[in-house]
């Protein structure tokens, strides 16, 4: 062991020292560590013991010096010519020099901790717990990995050919950046499982582990996904993405639909049939997908932040022209809307140089998309082709709809 010099009070330390034990600066040593791009080196030097209490100190210190600093500040307020002030101020401006000085040292500090947190939530220390468990029976327990990522924290895992539950980094901070991106609430994904499952490599009476379940019943049975699908679990959900049809972020986003929809009052369930126009009493899960206001909510949530650009397949809400306001001339419907358009604009339209207006015009449209008459047209001729062209209707998310799902998402 060599002793070396300290660069900021010039006291003698080991060359092996990270930090001064005169004046607590850090040593050449200790940046070096800091912005090697090994994390393991990084891991092996900074255990999460010295990291923890290190940073203690450092809040302490914060707080004694904000103190301080207020005493100091009092005092040039009150005392602004004399001795005291003068003094006082002197203090406050070598205070803010030396933080100028130490504040990149505190910022790698920060990182490093950040980047040792991450690699540990990758990387269980106990790795047996990743790893398959083949049952008396010959079916299999599979285990899921803890993740925390973007202020988000869940679970993940993955049934394939390699044998490994670990989804990847780039998929998981895909998941991640879907969570901030569709708003999805963060208290929400604490008891949530993603996994990304190949269907056939599973047996019937194969189990995941559920995390947050005591040790005795910490699994459940169905691991069985479409392309898609969501379940319930002891005050959790977890999520089967089909990996043989890749990993579509768009079916994520319907799935975490059901998350919150599972969250739903029974008022505010009422209130989002009235909105959509489902009969009051339809059951919220029905065996016809596209009759389920379940399915319906997943829909609409999924539409709304993440994809406007693929319609809604679920048969609730209005179904508006996909390619404009008003039916096309090919429609079986165009007739009808024509009509009732005019009827409008006679009753409440407003004209100017022996026309109605065009806000007069675009109010008729809007007015009549409700009317039940062209609702039922639409509904029977939605996929109409006529002389090889198209005529499609989507259905439509209105305002009212799209902030009952913004405030229920915000509370």
């Amino acid at each position: 062991m060599a002793l070396i010099k300290c660069i900021e009070c010039n006291g003698e330390i080991s060359d092996r020292a990270i930090l001064c034990p005169h004046c607590g600066s850090p040593t050449d040593k200790t940046e070096s560590m800091i912005s090697s791009s090994n994390t393991d080196s990084k891991i092996s030097v900074f255990s999460k013991a010295f990291f923890n209490g290190l940073l203690n100190v450092f809040i302490i210190t914060a707080w004694v010096a904000a103190i301080t600093f207020s005493f100091f500040l009092i005092l040039t307020t009150i005392f602004p010519e004399s001795r005291i002030g003068v003094f006082a101020s002197e203090v406050i401006e070598n205070s803010f020099d030396y933080v100028d000085k130490k504040l990149p040292f505190l910022k790698e500090f920060v990182s490093a901790k950040n980047d040792i947190s991450l690699k540990e939530s990758e990387n269980s220390s106990n790795a047996d717990s990743l790893i398959v468990q083949i049952n008396s029976n010959g079916n299999k327990t599979y285990p899921v990995q803890y993740i925390n990522l973007w202020g988000y924290q869940f679970y993940t895992s993955k049934v394939d050919s390699t044998g490994s539950i670990d989804i990847g980094s780039a998929d998981k901070q895909k998941i991640a950046e879907l969570f901030k991106n569709i708003s999805f609430p963060a208290s929400l994904t604490k008891k949530l499982i993603i996994a990304n499952i190949d269907p056939t490599l599973v047996n019937t009476g194969d189990k995941m582990i559920i995390p947050w379940l005591s040790t005795n019943s910490k699994n459940y049975l169905d691991l069985q996904p479409q392309v898609g699908t969501y379940q319930g679990v002891y005050g959790g959900a977890v999520i089967l993405v089909n990996n043989r049809t890749g990993f579509d972020l768009s079916v994520l986003a319907h799935e975490l639909g059901h998350v919150i929809g599972f969250k739903l009052t029974n008022d505010e369930w009422a209130e989002y049939y009235k909105l959509r126009g489902i009969p009051i009493n339809t059951l919220r899960n029905s065996s016809d997908w596209s009759l389920s206001p379940q399915e319906d909510f997943a829909e609409v949530y999924r539409y709304i932040y993440y994809s406007n650009s693929k319609p809604i397949m679920t048969n609730y809400g209005l179904l508006v022209p996909k390619f404009g306001s008003s039916d096309s001339i090919l429609s079986p419907c165009f007739i009808l809307a024509d009509n009732l358009k005019n009827d409008w604009l006679k009753k409440n339209g407003t004209m100017e140089l022996y026309q109605y207006t065009k806000e007069s015009q675009e109010r008729a449209l809007v007015s009549i998309q409700s009317d039940p008459e062209l609702q039922k047209c639409r509904a029977e001729n939605i996929t109409d082709e006529i002389f090889g062209t198209v005529v499609q209707y989507v259905r439509q998310v209105d305002e009212e709809t799209r902030q009952f799902i913004k405030d229920v998402i915000s509370r």
